[in-house]
């Protein structure tokens, strides 16, 4: 991210030089920063991406590989909670 303002500043500092060749430097500032956007863009997914499939989830040791369980509430828990709500209003 700080490359990309960095390159920013840079594009700024140089695009002035583009009224010399009949080219509107805002205009030229606009495409040049999306274009800078969009490689950002581009570098974040692929780092994103690059962590997602390296990332290493440790294994339960087998005396825990037992006792986790996952929540799951009944019907009439669900309900029962959902009648108390409205009660209270």
């Amino acid at each position: 991210w700080r490359e990309h303002l960095y390159a920013l500043d840079h594009l700024k500092e140089g695009v002035y030089l583009r009224a010399y060749g009949q080219k509107d430097p805002l205009v030229e500032y606009k495409k040049e920063s999306y274009a800078l956007f969009d490689e950002l863009l581009d570098r974040i997914r692929n780092e994103t991406i690059m962590k997602v499939f390296r990332v290493q989830v440790p294994k339960l040791p087998r005396q825990m590989r037992g006792r986790v369980k996952a929540f799951k509430p009944s019907v009439e828990q669900a309900m029962g909670e959902r009648n108390k709500n409205q009660r209270k209003r």
